[in-house]
């Protein structure tokens, strides 16, 4: 964290320079993952109950972001693979499920991308020492799951092909936001405990 300006290292380059399409979307999943469990205390405004259970990520995924979120997009099976990248973000708590904040509600976003280089440089030597299980292998062709959405090559094509809809990559997705897009979502799905 001793880098002052992620958009200049100090010879013109900027932290971010060395990011893949995986890093990319881990740096949007850490975002977003942070919004949603600081919106969903925000909105939910009970002292009894801060966090949803992680089996409800589904749900308030796309309560909040109007898109479904897949773990088999980022090339895992369960959810606490995920995590375990994202560990300093948000983390599931062993006894009781639940999803939790590990960074302050104000963080700014470079905090982000500090962390996402952290993890793409740890992962590197890791390859680099013959560690397979290292690499990550996401599929790139998903549009939803979590995964950051490509902006189209031609809008213009697009808007031709699919519909006003989908013209430049928002529209019936939604753009995200994290704020308080659900209102107060307490009741059906409900978080709380599991233990």
């Amino acid at each position: 964290f001793a880098v002052e300006d992620i958009n200049d290292l100090g010879n013109g380059e900027p932290l971010f320079a060395n990011f893949a399409p995986e890093d990319w979307a881990l740096l949007t999943l850490r975002f977003e993952l942070h919004l949603l469990v600081h919106a969903f205390r925000h909105d939910l405004a009970d002292p009894s109950r801060t966090a949803f259970h992680d089996s409800h990520l589904t749900y308030y995924y796309n309560k909040y972001y109007k898109r479904a979120f897949n773990v088999k997009y980022f090339g895992v099976s369960k959810l606490q693979d995920i995590i375990d990248w994202i560990q300093d973000t948000v983390e599931i708590v062993p006894k009781n499920g639940t999803m939790e904040w590990q960074l302050s509600e104000d963080t700014p976003l470079h905090n982000f991308v500090k962390l996402t280089e952290d993890h793409r440089r740890d992962r590197q030597r890791r390859m680099d020492m013959g560690d397979e299980t290292a690499e990550l292998k996401f599929q790139r062709s998903a549009q939803s799951a979590g995964a950051p959405r490509q902006p189209p090559s031609n809008p213009m094509a697009n808007a031709v092909k699919g519909g006003a809809r989908q013209t430049f990559g928002a529209g019936a997705e939604g753009g995200g936001g994290g704020g308080s897009r659900g209102g107060r979502s307490g009741g059906g799905g409900g978080g709380g405990g599991g233990g």
